[in-house]
């Protein structure tokens, strides 16, 4: 029985099928895949032409990002070096260089990223047997994410708008692929491609990105387990598929370090992560501090016991003080931990440092090597620090805030709180930096004092996805406290009861990564919320909102299953349905 004979076959004319069965025909049919087309095409429209947010004074992110871009499309890499060379990942960058190259709109080409990973995602999960509708439901609340299309991080031009892209790539071949472990291997590379890709681009896209390796890592293991007991056809190179996206990312990432070795003679992606930068600050940071300020791990006091044991460091004093006067609280002259090592990047730039990166480098490797030996022979007092060289250390107290910070998060995400869509003016640096905003992405921005003359139909969008993100927030805070208490239940079904199918098996591991996952994520952003600065936003959140998602629509998929197993004894009723319209199609 085919598809091409289902849709022969008239169900007004026939009397022999149940209800039952009319449903399925009707969940199987591909009018289902049009309906996902026109969806498309409305979430486009309804984001196309809404204006940019540029802060052209955001030196340290926003207009970072854009003066990367503008380095890169010299011709000339990043440009000479400095501290605003190599501190965050290239792809964002480069991604806005193509988006320049293509003159195409940097809104329509992030979207149709986005619903291109969304797809992915749900054909990733896809069971014929279950038909399209679940498929277009779930695909529809993916792409109608408010975070794809909020002021925090859609139209604002900065790198955490590609996070939700990429971990959809992530978690669609990692899923692809453990679908279809039975499949041809030809099948798989696709999948696998995929996953690799995006685990590439989001590492090289944040710094903080080591959040996904643990899901990659577990998932690796779980598809190598399945292959080793099941053994399907071709599974040595199965075994060896697995090791794709690792490749790619150690290839990749040696390509960028091999390219800023070759123009500036240090081996790293970035000089914040793998260089003696880092190992300067977790020294800073390890000293123990005489003041207990919150959000401050380096106090004034404690910078005069650095001086005092660090020549190296004592010897750009004057520099450091004032970039750190630049970057102090007004209240009690300390710098927070979100700014302090750009204080101290700054400092040494002032102190003439940030002109050579192998000099540089040096500079921190000694002031490392003063604290660290200073702390060996008592002159200092060392505290245990955490792993990540940049993550403030622990403190007492800081388990109960945690737990409260956790809760924050929660609430935040599962409404979507602050993924409004707002149209606001863009601030611009009085050197054109909103018209290079808008040259790099192909898009209009709001000049100040221009917010009266935005186009009224812009406001009507602006309204109807604030009305979507409205549904979206008080609907999904419910949807995802009844997917936990399922993810409970069908834990304990799959514990106790043999029987559960081996699709269930496979949709319940796959949300456990997706929620594991986003708890990884949540836990970096509310240490840091505690420890550093508020960053429980929609912005370092970004990675959270797909997981979130897609966990709600495998739930939603396993309840299907159980419902239909169970409940309705689908597959019987699907047998009887197909054998009445072969029936009918012979006698015609």
């Amino acid at each position: 029985m085919n598809e091409h004979n289902i849709k022969r076959y008239n169900l007004n004319e026939q009397k022999k099928l149940t209800s039952r069965q009319m449903l399925y025909v009707i969940a199987h049919s591909k009018i289902w895949l049009l309906f996902a087309c026109l969806l498309s095409i409305w979430r486009i429209l309804l984001t196309y032409n809404l204006p940019i947010s540029a802060l052209s004074t955001s030196i340290h992110d926003d207009a970072l990002m854009a003066d990367m871009a503008v380095k890169l499309l010299s011709g000339n890499w990043l440009g000479e070096y400095s501290q605003f060379t190599m501190p965050k990942g290239i792809v964002y960058p480069l991604y806005l260089v193509f988006v320049h190259k293509s003159g195409i709109s940097y809104l329509l080409i992030t979207q149709l990223l986005y619903m291109l990973g969304a797809f992915l995602s749900v054909l990733a999960i896809h069971k014929k047997e279950n038909g399209f509708v679940l498929d277009f439901l779930i695909y529809g609340i993916l792409i109608f994410n408010p975070l794809m299309s909020s002021l925090n991080v859609y139209t604002r031009i900065y790198r955490n708008v590609l996070v939700p892209i990429e971990v959809l790539f992530v978690f669609a071949g990692i899923l692809g692929m453990f679908m279809r472990l039975e499949q041809k291997n030809s099948k798989l590379i696709f999948w696998d491609f995929l996953s690799g890709a995006g685990v590439l681009t989001l590492n090289m896209t944040r710094e903080d990105s080591i959040w996904i390796m643990p899901f990659l890592i577990v998932a690796s293991i779980v598809f190598l387990v399945m292959v080793i007991i099941k053994r399907p056809k071709g599974y040595p190179v199965k075994v060896c598929l697995i090791a794709l996206p690792f490749l790619m990312l150690i290839l990749g990432n040696q390509t960028v370090k091999t390219i800023n070795h070759n123009y500036y003679g240090i081996l790293a992606c970035t000089d914040t992560n793998a260089t003696h930068f880092t190992d300067a600050i977790k020294a800073m940071y390890s000293v123990e501090d005489a003041e207990d300020i919150p959000m401050v791990s380096v106090s004034r006091r404690k910078m005069e016991k650095l001086y005092a044991n660090s020549p190296t460091l004592a010897s750009v004093r004057e520099n450091v003080d004032a970039s750190l006067d630049a970057w102090a609280d007004a209240e009690d002259n300390n710098v927070t931990d979100a700014h302090f090592f750009w204080a101290v990047r700054d400092g040494l730039a002032m102190a003439g440092l940030y002109r050579d990166a192998v000099e540089t480098d040096e500079f921190y490797h000694k002031i490392a090597n003063e604290l660290n030996t200073a702390m060996d022979e008592g002159r200092l007092e060392k505290r245990t620090v955490m792993p990540s060289a940049l993550m403030s250390p622990w403190r007492k107290g800081y388990f109960g805030r945690l737990m409260d910070a956790y809760g924050l998060s929660y609430r935040f995400v599962s409404s979507f709180y602050s993924c409004e869509t707002v149209v606001t003016e863009s601030v611009d640096n009085g050197k054109g930096g909103i018209r290079l905003f808008e040259d790099l992405t192909n898009d209009k921005a709001v000049y100040p004092g221009q917010t009266a003359d935005v186009d009224e139909k812009i406001i009507k969008k602006q309204d109807f996805l604030n009305n979507v993100y409205g549904l979206y927030s008080r609907v999904n805070q419910i949807v995802l406290a009844c997917s936990l208490i399922l993810f409970a239940g069908f834990t304990l079904a799959l514990i106790f009861r043999k029987s559960f199918r081996d699709a269930n098996w496979k949709l319940w591991l796959s949300a456990l990564s997706a929620l594991l996952s986003a708890f990884v994520l949540v836990s970096g952003v509310a240490y840091t919320h505690i420890s550093a600065y508020p960053a429980i936003s929609a912005s370092y959140l970004a990675g959270v909102y797909p997981l979130m998602l897609l966990f709600e629509g495998m739930i939603l998929y396993m309840l299907h299953g159980v419902i239909c197993d169970n409940v309705f004894r689908w597959k019987t009723n699907v047998d009887n349905a197909l054998s009445v319209i072969d029936m009918d199609i012979k006698r015609e």
